[in-house]
């Protein structure tokens, strides 16, 4: 394990819970191992009927190893005599792995009553090329086969098979047959795609499975679905569209982007259209690139208007309201920042305020501290804590917020634990002093200290009441208990089976041991930003950063200067500041109890 590591964990935790023992009946006798290296082909074949997992696994391992081609002829009639799907699959493989696997068995087996072995052919026959009829076996180097009428007929065949298997009844064989039609651009697999979608879309990892084979074609599916009003109509519908827009987007491919860009222009009513114009904004800037040198054109122009307009109308649905605050980010500061400050005053809803505070914190313009600190008395508690993080993601920003403490009119107890500790841990030297100035240093107090003091909590009686209460205010920022709380940290039901005084602990000395998935990451970019939070996902365009209130903040890797972990908790020291040790047994009894 890597020192990196190694230094958050507490390679001893669990040393004295006891031993691990098997367990059998009464009376128990070890039975004779079999050797199965003495079998003969027949028998090893026979084997792959075998009810013992380890038997077949065994059986077709050594088939694989000797090469034995009078097995062939054995396996063969497996696929067609034996009762169990078990072993029609494996004989699948085992001819797979000597090189005698044919469109023909393929084509057979993806007729096989049993989903299993439909799901396993389907996997297959991504092994056989679409143009040549030559194949690529999991065993073997390229096999060069002559491509003769026949053998073109039966790939054909094949690929209709595949293609009709888009209606299939079981979703794990739709789901491998979306892998495996991935970077096609026939018409046909596109077309079988599109009902995978049609029937499939609310389903994330069949939607997920379907973006990953649209390496070329996304154009095409595009056009098919957007045209679609059940698809248009539908949630899962929606969000397939709106993953395949920014798709399109991230591949940057002028044609594909077009076709977005056109039916955009066309649909500029359309109830998906700012959804789906941010969407596509999104992966051209994962590319590098923006909406503005996509739309050369300015076939959007009717779209930023309409959002304009509707992002203040009342009247308007909260849902497309928010939607089209986020489309706006994409914009201007000039054009949209006084229409996105009005949506921080009184009478507006938190979630609308909440989308207006992210779409301020887009725009690189001086004018934005003042857009955001304007409304700040009226503001709610969660919209100042998002309005406070969105000023910390620049010097020049965190300078502003400084001053507004200096002058009272934001108060150091309106910044979070957390927010704090960033500024104290602060990567320019200046804006640590001045946090030390306006808002002190923490305690200098041994966390040994405080969780000592605090053992007691561990004899008292609790009252989940008013652990309730205090879990709301402190940890459902982070932690999630049920449908409470957000999943930043570990989830608070699966923690507490550590028991009572390990849950004390994490609470009052969180950086004692921390799983390298909780560590608190600083990201620095080109642009002079500076974001912070637990690595929730990566891919190779871009790193996405949870944060509390389940907020997360989406990095390309092209903008990325710095990307550093703190080597602490996310969850600051001192969160016990201001609690009774009667509190905090209140609070433990509450973690303990919920579900």
């Amino acid at each position: 394990m890597p020192e990196s590591i190694k230094q958050h964990l507490d390679l001893n935790s669990g040393n004295d819970r006891g031993r691990i023992y098997r367990i059998a009946p009464e009376g128990f006798k070890q039975p004779k191992l079999p050797h199965l290296s003495a079998a003969t082909t027949k028998e090893l074949v026979a084997l792959l009927e075998h009810p013992n997992g380890w038997h077949r696994d065994t059986a077709a391992r050594l088939l694989y190893e000797r090469q034995d081609k009078s097995a062939v002829p054995l396996l063969e009639k497996l696929p067609n005599g034996s009762k169990s799907p078990v072993a029609r699959m494996h004989a699948l493989y085992a001819l797979d792995g000597s090189g005698a696997l044919t469109e023909t068995h393929l084509l057979n087996a993806l007729d096989d009553r049993d989903a299993l072995v439909r799901e396993h052919a389907v996997r297959l026959a991504e092994q056989f090329s679409r143009q040549s009829g030559q194949r690529q076996s999991a065993a073997f180097q390229p096999l060069e086969r002559v491509a003769s009428s026949g053998a073109a007929s039966s790939l054909r065949k094949l690929r209709g098979k595949l293609c009709a298997l888009a209606n299939d009844p079981s979703p794990r064989v739709r789901y491998q047959l979306a892998f495996t039609l991935g970077d096609s651009k026939d018409p046909d697999e596109i077309k079988a795609l599109a009902r995978i979608v049609r029937r499939d879309a609310s389903d994330r990892w069949m939607r997920t499975a379907v973006l990953n084979s649209l390496k070329d074609g996304a154009g095409e599916i595009f056009e098919q679905l957007a045209a679609d009003s059940h698809c248009l109509d539908s949630a899962g519908g929606q969000e397939f569209l709106r993953q395949l827009a920014g798709v399109i987007g991230a591949k940057n491919d002028s044609g594909e982007v077009n076709t977005v860009l056109d039916y955009l222009q066309r649909n500029v009513d359309s109830g998906v259209a700012f959804l789906l114009t941010r969407a596509l904004g999104d992966g051209l800037r994962n590319a590098g690139t923006s909406l503005a040198r996509a739309d050369s054109e300015g076939k959007l122009k009717p779209t930023f208007v309409r959002a304009k307009a509707m992002a203040g109308d009342a009247k308007v649905s909260e849902q497309i309201r928010v939607q089209a605050i986020q489309l706006l980010a994409m914009s201007s500061f000039d054009n949209t920042g006084e229409v996105l400050s009005s949506l921080l005053s009184s009478g507006q809803t938190e979630p609308v305020q909440l989308a207006a505070v992210a779409a301020l914190a887009r725009f690189n313009d001086s004018g934005v501290n003042e857009a955001l600190l304007k409304h700040w008395p009226q503001l709610a508690a969660r919209v100042r804590s998002e309005v406070v993080t969105a000023m910390l993601t620049r010097s020049e920003r965190i300078a502003a917020l400084f001053k507004a403490v200096e002058e009272r009119s934001v108060l150091a107890s309106d910044l979070t634990a957390q927010q704090l500790q960033m500024l104290r841990a602060h990567r320019d030297p200046q804006i640590r002093e001045r946090a030390a100035r306006l808002f002190g240093a923490p305690p200098a107090v041994k966390r040994d200290d405080v969780v000592k003091a605090f053992l007691p909590a561990l004899q008292l009686r609790g009252h989940p009441a008013n652990g309730k209460k205090i879990y709301l205010e402190r940890c459902a920022t982070c932690h999630r208990i049920g449908s409470q709380g957000n999943a930043a940290g570990p989830d608070l039901v699966t923690v507490k089976t550590a028991g009572k005084e390990t849950l004390l602990v994490s609470i009052l000395d969180p950086n004692r041991e921390v799983a390298p998935r909780y560590l608190n990451y600083t990201v620095e970019t080109k642009s002079g930003e500076s974001f912070s939070g637990l690595i929730a996902s990566e891919s190779p365009s871009g790193v996405t950063l949870g944060g509390p209130n389940g907020t997360e903040t989406v990095v390309p890797r092209s903008q990325i200067v710095r990307l550093q972990p703190s080597g602490q908790s996310l969850m600051p020291e001192g969160l016990e500041i201001g609690l009774t040790t009667q509190d905090l047994a209140d609070l433990i009894e509450y973690l303990g109890l919920a579900d």
